[in-house]
């Protein structure tokens, strides 16, 4: 990430959570609870458009702003930030993907995970880490925070819970990747609902079933909003797989279909 895309990854989503988190149990059960929805991108700075890459940027139909992008490329995100709160101090935790994710679902320091500390000293032989490289085990205690996060709390207090898209907060090899494992480990951690899952960057992973894929993300969000099975409200973590960086997006985009999912 640059500096800029650093500080403002998550813009304000982060801090309108914690907000939301510390007041939880102070709300009267007789009033009606509002749904959230946190969405937390990698790479999507708050003051920068952004526009996806093309096969050919000369292109007026794949590329219709081809001076730096316009903010219109993605008219509901516009949309959002030009009619909500803009929270301008509210900083991701950290620049690097699954400790911003352990802060965010924690409410706790990166420095305190284990992979935090492997990060930040530095080091590169993860042998040193003693406690598990699973990026939402804490540094002390070898606490895996299954029952202390935001989504636990929601669920808590009456809130159908999901997470969909980009997980990132424990390591897995291609070669012992399972879905319906990563699945029930989210559900672990507080979610009722967890679909449209990578477990990992999916520039990690050659084969199309770990590729970019917005439309089956989005469409398991949307799924998710609009079920009307229970009239509880919801808590939604939406994680997605882009922006992340240019080049990911367009070896993605330009090698894999859209038919391709982690799922089958």
């Amino acid at each position: 990430m640059t500096g800029n895309m650093r500080r403002h990854a998550t813009w304000g989503s982060v801090a309108v959570v914690m907000t939301i988190f510390k007041g939880i149990g102070e709300i009267p059960r007789v009033e009606a609870l509002p749904n959230v929805i946190v969405m937390q991108p990698d790479d999507l700075p708050f003051f920068d458009p952004w526009t996806s890459p093309t096969d050919n940027p000369t292109d007026p139909v794949q590329n219709p702003f081809p001076n730096g992008g316009d903010a219109y490329a993605l008219p509901n995100l516009e949309r959002l930030r030009t009619q909500g709160v803009q929270m301008l101090q509210a900083y991701t935790a950290s620049p690097s993907c699954g400790t911003s994710r352990y802060s965010t679902i924690t409410g706790k320091y990166p420095s305190r995970s284990a992979h935090g500390r492997d990060i930040f000293q530095n080091n590169e032989d993860r042998s040193s880490v003693t406690i598990p490289t699973t990026k939402l085990v804490d540094l002390n205690g070898q606490n895996d925070c299954s029952e202390e996060n935001i989504a636990a709390a929601f669920q808590q207090n009456g809130y159908r819970t999901g997470m969909i898209g980009k997980w990132h907060l424990f390591d897995v090899k291609r070669s012992d990747y399972d879905y319906s494992t990563v699945q029930q480990s989210i559900r672990d951690c507080g979610f009722n609902f967890s679909e449209g899952i990578y477990v990992e960057n999916f520039g990690s992973f050659s084969d199309g079933s770990f590729s970019h894929n917005m439309e089956w993300v989005t469409k398991h969000a949307i799924d998710f909003i609009n079920d009307d099975s229970s009239t509880d409200p919801f808590f939604l973590y939406f994680n997605p797989t882009v922006p992340h960086n240019d080049e990911d997006v367009e070896t993605a985009i330009k090698n894999f279909t859209c038919m391709d999912t982690p799922e089958g």
